[in-house]
């Protein structure tokens, strides 16, 4: 067995408390892989048998564990927009004077659009990235038809003679 650091007083108090009110399953055994070492002193070896982890997770754990503490167990959610160039609120700002223009009758062209999101972004993006924007704000492509659906070729010659 290696030379390890030993946990401070309450480590074990505070991870016993931690493991009676977690929900989280991989809360959990991060909690365990931490707790078994502080409470029974289990090799790495066993503590990585009993919760499923490799042994270098389990001393990354613990490495972890002695630098920040309990905050190794906050997991945050899962997704998110974690990457995103601007912020929801942004983004409406972004699109605010495309609105107006749109309202007033204007017609929008994406490729304006496109080009204003990467001069406001900084760098050049991709169309999709501009596309995903306006679709996460309820823009859709409304085209005019060429004709009615249920338009009736006969009946508009006809119209067309008698006039």
């Amino acid at each position: 067995m290696g030379y390890h650091k030993i946990f401070s007083d309450g480590t074990v108090d505070i991870l016993e408390g931690l493991l009676k009110t977690t929900k989280d399953s991989n809360v959990l055994r991060r909690i365990q892989a931490v707790y078994f070492r502080a409470k029974f002193g289990y090799p790495v070896s066993q503590i990585a048998v009993m919760t499923g982890y490799t042994v270098g997770t389990i001393r990354n754990l613990h490495s972890m564990f002695l630098q920040k503490g309990v905050k190794i167990f906050d997991l945050g959610s899962p997704g998110g927009r974690k990457a995103a160039y601007m912020t929801p609120a942004e983004e409406a700002d972004f699109l605010r004077p495309f609105i107006e223009d749109g309202d007033a009758g204007g017609i929008l062209e994406v490729s304006r659009i496109h080009k204003a999101h990467c001069v406001c972004v900084g760098k050049q993006i991709a169309l999709s990235t501009t596309y995903d924007v306006l679709h996460r704000h309820g823009w859709r492509k409304i085209q005019p038809r060429p004709s009615h659906p249920k338009a009736d070729k006969e009946v508009q010659t006809a119209f067309k003679k008698l006039a």
